[in-house]
């Protein structure tokens, strides 16, 4: 179980220890690019000695500062590699403090996941700006984005009390591997990562070979190039210069009749060099972490294929791609290629990377992608310590919340409220005056609900939740492209809750000011029938209305029908609301007073 401790200051400690290896760093870099041009300047003079008279000693000479100014280069580079990670570090430190202090940052926040027909995403702001999603996400890789999402508009399935629990461990043991999740996102920052090119990338294993298995064609790529540059060489010989010719001509044939296979092979890899670099680091992470929980050793025992880590592997194909990227070097590809059959060698040794580790690639994909929304919902954790890990029971209904907020609600102004569901068919009418938190209320639960079920924590100081399907009916809109008006609109909404209740699955529903777009007596005399309706289907779930009139249905349904409120009252030329849910009907109303104040007079 992690401990409670204060993310602020542990984020600020982290900023200061890495500030200082990146000024370190500097210094080396400082007087390893002091070296290189001492370096420069020796080479210089003493090409001008051997310039003048050529003699073994400066040649030596020249030669071992050539060896030193390439080893000077290769290691400012890692320098440079290492100070960008440690400037990616500070970076995240530095944002995940503006995130304890209620800031949303600059992360995709989903709204490709948007949808008004899914059974809650849309109602409760699951996707969008400033949406839960947004609030979550500290994925850098398009497949953990992908899984993430998923999760947030999933819920597990006959599996799902196990499923759950597991993600739980996971998270709580990622919430304390501070350094294991920052060092994987500072990784996953230097790439450019799209489900797009990911899915292109990936028809790469559904291609047929171009190469592999045509023995005379391998024969041919790596017998004739001897032959080409063989015949190049033959002209300091005083050979016709046809007989090269002659070699390089029959190479271009070849190429041109491979060229379509050769270019569509490109076409699903190119440019994935540094992802994929990316990824063996990420997954090199992964491999040399011990895990607790069972879902972290899980992913962590999928890394290995006969005894050697995916992150070899992957790293393999980067330097295979990293080749093939030679296509975007014109001058030096048009001579590789016409004189060693350079892309056929590239496509060769990618089909052999592919028939051997093809078959396991997605599932390290996969872990990457798990690990990432594991490890959003372990930085939410983190960075909160007042919220908890939900505790999943079952089989019967239950819902049980002490001091339940809305994760999205600033703490200085988030009030808490409890709530207690222990048995089946409870529906709850809550009604209250206008900007009360009726809305934010059902919303409150909703979203906490989503993120117990996809295995994260809570904005609550208790939690406890059966397994269930959230269907909601908030936020219905009209429909010009569908053709819908407000009312149907909302009728499809509910005919979607009552179908879902019918169903074998525990469901749970929110449904805010049902049949808004029809007149006052239809509105009533339906809302009393879908009600009735609810009860008969033993249903659980929140309405909340203006409609003080169905408080009454209560008297006849008092172990299925139970009121709450919230009130407001007006104190001075103020409005003031507590956001308490109190039992019973409310009795207060601003509604004429919120039109005075537009300036209606009523």
């Amino acid at each position: 179980m992690m401990e409670k401790t204060n993310p602020e200051e542990v984020y600020k400690k982290r900023i200061d220890s890495v500030a200082s290896q990146i000024q370190q760093l500097r210094r080396k870099e400082t007087i390893l690019s002091a070296i290189k041009l001492v370096e420069v300047v020796c080479g210089i003079l003493l090409l001008v000695k051997l310039a003048t008279k050529f003699t073994l000693v400066p040649f030596l000479s020249f030669i071992a500062v050539v060896i030193l100014f390439v080893i000077a280069v290769a290691i400012h580079e890692n320098i440079i590699k290492k100070r960008k990670f440690c400037e990616a570090l500070k970076e995240i430190n530095e944002n995940e403090i503006k995130a304890t202090n209620g800031e949303f940052l600059d992360f995709d926040a989903g709204e490709e996941f948007t949808s008004t027909d899914h059974e809650y995403s849309s109602d409760l702001d699951i996707f969008g700006f400033r949406s839960v999603f947004h609030s979550l996400n500290r994925t850098t890789t398009s497949i953990g984005k992908k899984f993430l999402s998923a999760w947030l508009e999933t819920f597990p399935g006959n599996l799902g009390p196990n499923e759950i629990k597991e993600k739980q461990a996971a998270v709580q043991e990622l919430a304390d591997k501070l350094d294991l999740r920052q060092n994987i996102q500072a990784y996953g920052k230097f790439i450019e990562d799209s489900m797009k090119r990911l899915e292109s990338f990936q028809g790469l294993f559904d291609e047929p070979s171009a190469v592999l298995g045509k023995k005379p064609l391998i024969v041919f790529i790596h017998l004739f190039p001897l032959i080409t540059v063989g015949g190049v060489v033959s002209l300091f010989f005083h050979v016709s210069w046809l007989v090269p010719v002659a070699f390089v001509l029959i190479q271009g044939i070849v190429n041109r009749l491979t060229g379509r296979d050769r270019k569509r092979i490109y076409d699903l890899t190119s440019r994935n060099a540094k992802i994929l670099t990316a990824y063996s680091k990420i997954t090199e992470e992964l491999e040399n972490e011990n895990f607790a929980s069972n879902k972290l050793i899980e992913y962590r025992s999928e890394l290995f294929l006969e005894d050697n880590p995916a992150s070899s592997h992957i790293k393999k194909l980067s330097t295979l791609l990293g080749y093939f990227d030679m296509r975007l070097s014109k001058e030096f590809y048009l001579l590789f290629n016409n004189l060693l059959f350079w892309d056929l060698h590239c496509v060769y040794r990618i089909e052999k990377w592919k028939e051997k580790t093809g078959p396991v690639i997605h599932k390290w994909f996969d872990v990457i992608g798990n690990f990432e929304a594991l490890s959003s919902f372990a930085n939410t954790l983190f960075n909160n310590p007042d919220w908890t890990m939900p505790e999943v029971c079952g089989p019967n209904f239950r819902l049980e919340a002490r001091s339940i907020g809305h994760p999205l609600i600033p703490k200085a102004e988030n009030v808490r409220n409890d709530i207690s569901l222990n048995h089946g068919g409870n529906v709850l009418i809550v009604t209250g005056p206008n900007m009360s938190g009726k809305t934010t209320f059902l919303k409150t639960l909703g979203v906490n609900i989503v993120l117990a079920m996809a295995g994260g924590p809570v904005c609550a100081e208790r939690f406890v939740l059966s397994p269930l399907k959230l269907y909601t009916s908030m936020k219905v809109t009209d429909s010009l492209d569908k053709k819908l008006s407000l009312f149907y609109a909302e009728l499809q909404r509910l005919k979607m809750i009552m179908d879902a209740i019918s169903g074998k699955e525990p469901v749970f529903f929110l449904i805010d000011e049902m049949l808004k777009g029809t007149n006052e007596s239809d509105r009533h005399k339906g809302a009393i029938a879908l009600i009735k309706q609810l009860v008969e289907n033993n249903a659980d779930g929140v309405l909340a209305t203006h409609d003080l009139e169905l408080t009454k249905l209560e008297k006849g349904h008092h172990e299925t029908i139970t009121n709450y409120h919230f009130d407001g009252y007006i104190e001075g030329d103020k409005l003031l609301f507590d956001y308490k849910l109190k039992s019973g009907v409310c009795q207060s109303s601003n509604a004429l007073e919120l039109m005075k104040r537009v300036g209606i007079k009523v």
